[in-house]
This record gives structure tokens, C-alpha cells and sequence, in this order.
């Protein structure tokens, strides 16, 4: 039990550490690495090779030993023979070495005697860092070298997996980094910075007007120049500083990203919140081909920095300016607006399906999510917009409304992005000449001849970004299900169709209900005047006499309709029954559930409570024991921090065994050995039923 114990606590710190490792700098990830990595695998020393941009070097990057920092930079050629690093590059593989001298004489190693007497306890492990791409090539980093355990044993097989996996995770993210490099042209450190400024901004919510007002003039992006393309941004903010914004992203030289996005509320908090989605979306649209992953990727950031204080909708779009394909997608922003004389209709909405950010996160936001493509053709205009614009009122409280925008869009499109805006915003000016309730932006995007330079084929598109998947950022999300996520996905559309059939019976129904109360009410006046009821008979009468055959015919085909309808609602109805039955069971099911979810809650605290009580009792033991430790110990043993306890007496025994102090090692071994018996004591008494 103890060495399961010991695995899951590995386990947890490996795991921490991956947490940790998502970083964009290869420097910091190393110093993150060379850090937490001896204390995991127990390593007395550990070393870190990267190999250079040619591969035929390995280059010394850092050491656990502060005194061997100094040899940082020196070189060992892959294919050497007097270096033990180089032979897990050569075997192909990770290596865990029982004895090194055997290991050096049965491979022919050139390396002298006192290269060999480092390796203390006679073992060591060489892994190589790696990483899997998502085409399954496997691309190497460099070399990890674990050397001598802390308690002088041999390196076992259970530390050479944890040791691969722990390489396979800083494989991940080394390659994220340099992905992030190439991708963000380098500045990744800028734009962090700049992020973390603006979350820190937001948390202390600290900030002047004046300034924030400068910063985010500051901030506007300048728009950029397509051949055949004329574009144009209108953006009115409701107070000096809005939540609004829209930036434009160099994505590659073919691609450029064009974003529009409004953030829940107004005035400084907004303004911050705006400014962290620009940088935040702009990192990740080129770290991520993907539309989706870009936004669940940048909804991660957001979530986790507003914590539910504050939404964002965003409409995410990346045009190519060669094939003139918008891919496309939304996060709860308007549909955008495209309209051509020459397509039938010649007005639409671009739909897809979308939730705002910092709502929902992982895979829930990625089931939401919806990425599309249009293919643009001359004198499209796509007008992209938000809510401000169709939400502006008038007087008596009437919205301008989406078909207002349209109508505006269609009697103005002959103009260019410019003068689109100009009158798209007077017409809404005349409209809602009150002030504005909301901020406005309008982004006009209008193609003029433009000649696509190849076709765009949807499996030739699915090839390409295959080809380009070795570059793309590798997810460490290893608890992804495809399949749940598709379980997902067909159970939230079932209900979505569920509740549309729902609500047509419900119409049906209220109908129903509606011709019944007018019957009630014309018998409630024929009780009251019966002459008036036979003189209505007689006239309907009269009236059905004069009808055509025709219409009698028709008027058998509407009631067998009807009675066709009636039949339909009733099995509706029956459907309802059905499924108010099954959420009833679901609902007991739940019940259930809960009721054992109490009952683990309590054995959960009285185990917590068994435990705190061990705590106790083993502190009690230590000390008023024979065996006397210095204050620092002491303070810890009383504070229960049992792991600073064993790193202090591992500092002392280091420096005993530099010194040589035989006394101080044996004082420290009989303190290591009281300190294990009372702990396996009260475990075992733990284990036979709980401590007394």
C-alpha cells in the first residue's frame, strides 16, 4: 500500500508539473525542469543536453549541481564515444544503465576511470527528450542523464517510465515553444507581457480614464491593404471608452485574421477586458490553423482571468487572400451580413453555431462551436457588426432591428466600405437619435474583381492542414473522449429537437384552448337568448346552402386534415408523457446518486478525521521521544509539515556526507529510522481499524 500511496503522490507531481510547463519560452522551461525534476525522481544529479538547429551537436543546457553550471554551453558530437549522453541518441532509445563500468566495457566506450567514478552508485538513466506528433513522427530534443538516487539504490523500471514520460511532457512543451516562436514571429514575450499587464490591470481594476481612454486609441488597429479589396471600420463607443473592439491579424502572408468582438458592460472594466481579448485572440489565431481550437484555446485564458465577471462575444474570421475563402466562426456574436445582386438571395446571414466566451470551457464550448467557409466572389460585401447597431432605439422603445441594417445594407452597397458605413450609421442616427445605449462598431469588408488564384476543394483543404499538423501546438489535454464528445453533441441535439416539437405541440395545444373559451362563450350566449342562436343557425345555414360543391368538397378535406392533426397532437402528447416519465426516473436516478455521494462525503471525513488524528498522535511521539531534534525540525514536526522535515535532514545528511561528519550521519540515520518507525507504526495502526 505504501508504494501506491508513493505512486499516486508521483503521479500528482508529474501532473503539476506538466500544468507548469505551459510556458512559451524554452529558457523558462528548462529552469522550471532542472528545478522540480531531482526532487520527483529522487535524482542526486541531473543533467539536460538540448541538440542544436543542425542535430549534430548536443549542447549542455543545465544542471541540478550549482557547481557544474559553469561547463553550461560545451558541446558533445551525437555520435561521440566518450560521453555515456550521446548513446541514447544512437541506441534510439531511453537506456537505464545498472552499472556504468559494465555499461562502458561491453559498448567500447572510450571514457576514463574518472569519468566513471561520478556515478557513485553505479546506475544511472538516459532519456531521451521526445516528442509525437499528431502525423505519429516522433522529433527529439535532446537527452535528460538521471544519476545517482538519493538513497543510493539502483534505478529501477518503474523509474525509467516515469523518467520517459516526464521527458515526453517537456518534449510537449518544447515544441509548443518553439511553435509559439515561429508563429508569434518571436515577440511571444512582448505579448504576454502585454497580457499580463492588461489581467493585472483587470484584477485591480486600477486604472484612470484619461489613460484608458489613450490606451485604447492606442490600441485601435490601422487597416490593412488587400489588393481588390476596400475596407472600412465604424466604431462609436457608448461612454469616452467602450467594450467593442476589432482588430486585424497578420497571419501569414496569404492569411490575414479579422476579428470583431463586444465584451459584456461598458466603461473601464469593459475597456480592460476588450484589450486582454485582443492580445489573447491574436496569440492564439496564430498558434491554432483551427478556428475552434483558436477560440476554446483563447477561452481558457479568459475564463480562468474574469471568472464569470464578464462575457465576450467574438466573430473570428481568416480571409485568404489568394483563393478569397473566408474560413469563419462565432462565439455568440451577430451573424454577419453578405450581400451581392449577382447571388440568389442577394442578401443573407452568414449563421454558425456559437456561445460567448467565458460562459462554458474544454470540450462543452467546443461541441458549441461551429467553423464555416464562404467563398467570396466580385462585389461581395460582407458587413460585419454588433449588437449596438440593430439594438439602438427609438422613442417609443422600438429597436432599429436586423431588417432595418439589411434594408440600409442593400440601398447603399453600390458604394465603397466607407460610404456603406456612413450611411448604414445615419440611417440609425435618424432612427435613434437619443444617445447611444450601446457601443456600435460596423466592419465593411467589400470585394471588388477579385479572380481567385485557385479554386478552393474542401479534401484538398483537409490534406493541407494535415500536412501542417507538425507544426500546430500539441494539446496537453490527454482526457479528451471523441467518443463522449460525439454522445455529447447527438444528445444535445435530440433535446434541441425535442423542445422544438415541444413548443409547435404547445402552439397547438394553446389554439386548442383558444377555440374551445370561443365556443364556451357562444354557448354561454345561446343560454342566455336561445332565439339569438337559432337565428345564428339559420343564417350559417343559408350561407352553406349557397356554397359551391367545391367548397363542401374542401371543407371535407380541412376537417379529415383535422382530424389528422388531432391524431398527430395526441401522439405528441403521448411523446410529452413519455419523456416527463423518463425525466422522473432520471430524476430518481439522480436522488439516488446524490444519496451516495453523501454517504463517500462522510466516510471521505472520517478518514480525514483517522488521518489528522495519526498526524497528531505522530507528532506527539516525536516529540516527547527520546530522540531530540534542532528547532527547525521541531517547528515543522508542529506545523505537520512532515515533507519540510525530510528536505531539511536531506540538506543536513548532504552536508555530512561533504564533510565526511560520521557522527552527524549517524545521529541523522537514527533520526531518519525513529522518524520511519513511528510513522509505520501508526500507519499500521491505521490500517488495522484507525488510531485510539
Amino acid at each position: 500500500m505504501d508504494t501506491q500511496i508513493k505512486n499516486i503522490a508521483l503521479d500528482h507531481k508529474i501532473a503539476a508539473l506538466a500544468h507548469k510547463l505551459n510556458l512559451f519560452e524554452v529558457e523558462e522551461i528548462l529552469d522550471m525542469v532542472i528545478e522540480q525534476i531531482p526532487s520527483i525522481m529522487h535524482a542526486h544529479r541531473v543533467s539536460i543536453y538540448l541538440l542544436d538547429k543542425e542535430e549534430r551537436f548536443l549542447i549542455f543546457k543545465r544542471h541540478s549541481s550549482s557547481k557544474l553550471q559553469e561547463h553550461l554551453g560545451e558541446k558533445i558530437s551525437v555520435d561521440s564515444q566518450q560521453s555515456l549522453v550521446p548513446q541514447a541518441l544512437l541506441q534510439k532509445q531511453s537506456l537505464l544503465i545498472g552499472n556504468v563500468g559494465e555499461f562502458i566495457n561491453q559498448n567500447k566506450l572510450l571514457i576514463p576511470v574518472s569519468r566513471r567514478q561520478r556515478y557513485t552508485s553505479g546506475s544511472c538513466m538516459l532519456v531521451p527528450i521526445k516528442v509525437r506528433l499528431p502525423n505519429q513522427h516522433e522529433k527529439i530534443f535532446g537527452v535528460i542523464n538521471f544519476a545517482e538516487k538519493i538513497d543510493f539504490t539502483p534505478f529501477t523500471r518503474y523509474d525509467l517510465e516515469m523518467a520517459t514520460h516526464l521527458c515526453e511532457i517537456l518534449g510537449n512543451a518544447i515544441h509548443n515553444a518553439l511553435v509559439a516562436e515561429k508563429k508569434l514571429g518571436g515577440h511571444q514575450k512582448e505579448l504576454l507581457s502585454e497580457l499580463n499587464d492588461m489581467k493585472e490591470a483587470f484584477a485591480k481594476k486600477d486604472i484612470h480614464l484619461d489613460e484608458a481612454k489613450k490606451k485604447q486609441i492606442q490600441m485601435m488597429p490601422t487597416l490593412p491593404r488587400i489588393s481588390d479589396y476596400d475596407i472600412d471600420v465604424y466604431y462609436s463607443p457608448m461612454e469616452t471608452i467602450g467594450g467593442d473592439f476589432y482588430d486585424f491579424i497578420n497571419i501569414s502572408e496569404e492569411e490575414v485574421g479579422i476579428v470583431v468582438g463586444d465584451v459584456s458592460g461598458h466603461g473601464i472594466e469593459a475597456a480592460l477586458v476588450m484589450s486582454m481579448a485582443k492580445q489573447v485572440l491574436n496569440i492564439y489565431s496564430k498558434l491554432h490553423h483551427s478556428l475552434t481550437d483558436a477560440l476554446v484555446h483563447a477561452n481558457e485564458e479568459i475564463f480562468t482571468s474574469l471568472r464569470g465577471e464578464s462575457f465576450i462575444a467574438v466573430f473570428l474570421g481568416i480571409l485568404n487572400k489568394a483563393t478569397h475563402v473566408l474560413r469563419y466562426a462565432r462565439a455568440g456574436q451577430t451573424y454577419p451580413v453578405l450581400y451581392n445582386s449577382a447571388r440568389q438571395p442577394d442578401l443573407s446571414e452568414l449563421k454558425s453555431n456559437g456561445v460567448v466566451l467565458g460562459t462554458v470551457r474544454g470540450e462543452m464550448l467546443r461541441a458549441k462551436i461551429e467553423e464555416k467557409h464562404i467563398q467570396l466572389v466580385p462585389q461581395d460585401v460582407l458587413l460585419i457588426y454588433t449588437d449596438g447597431a440593430i439594438e439602438a432605439p427609438n422613442a417609443q422603445g422600438e429597436e432599429f432591428g436586423t431588417e432595418r441594417l439589411m434594408q440600409a445594407l442593400r440601398a447603399a452597397a453600390h458604394g465603397s466600405a466607407k460610404e456603406i458605413n456612413q450611411s448604414l450609421c445615419a440611417q440609425i442616427r435618424t432612427f435613434a437619435p437619443t444617445p447611444q445605449s450601446d457601443d456600435i462598431t460596423l466592419l465593411c469588408l467589400h470585394a471588388h474583381q477579385i479572380m481567385p488564384s485557385k479554386n478552393f476543394d474542401t479534401k484538398r483543404f483537409e490534406k493541407e492542414m494535415l500536412q501542417e499538423a507538425e507544426s500546430f501546438i500539441i494539446s496537453p489535454d490527454w482526457g479528451y473522449s471523441e467518443d463522449l464528445h460525439e454522445e455529447i453533441v447527438y444528445l444535445e441535439q435530440k433535446i434541441a429537437d425535442l423542445e422544438d416539437r415541444l413548443t409547435a405541440s404547445n402552439e397547438e395545444k394553446h389554439k386548442l384552448e383558444t377555440k374551445c373559451e370561443e365556443l364556451e362563450v357562444a354557448l354561454d350566449m345561446a343560454a342566455d337568448d336561445p332565439d339569438s342562436l337559432l337565428k345564428q343557425l339559420r343564417d350559417q345555414l343559408k350561407i352553406a346552402l349557397q356554397l359551391p360543391r367545391d367548397l363542401i368538397a374542401e371543407n371535407g378535406r380541412i376537417h379529415e386534415e383535422m382530424e389528422k392533426q388531432k391524431k398527430d397532437l395526441q401522439a405528441l402528447e403521448m411523446e410529452l408523457d413519455q419523456m416527463t416519465a423518463h425525466a422522473d426516473a432520471l430524476k430518481g436516478e439522480y436522488h439516488k446518486l446524490q444519496q451516495q455521494g453523501d454517504q463517500l462525503t462522510h466516510i471521505r471525513q472520517e478518514y480525514q478525521n483517522k488521518f489528522i488524528l495519526c498526524s497528531q498522535n505522530i507528532q506527539k511521539d516525536l516529540l516527547e521521544g527520546s530522540m531530540h531534534f534542532d528547532k527547525k525540525i521541531v517547528e515543522r514536526f508542529k506545523q505537520h509539515d512532515y515533507q519540510g522535515v525530510m528536505i531539511h535532514l536531506q540538506g543536513v545528511l548532504d552536508l555530512a556526507f561533504e564533510k565526511m561528519d560520521m557522527a552527524a550521519i549517524l545521529s541523522l540515520q537514527q533520526q531518519l529510522l525513529n522518524i520511519s518507525r513511528t510513522f509505520a507504526k501508526h500507519f499500521q495502526r491505521l490500517l488495522n481499524g484507525g488510531e485510539k
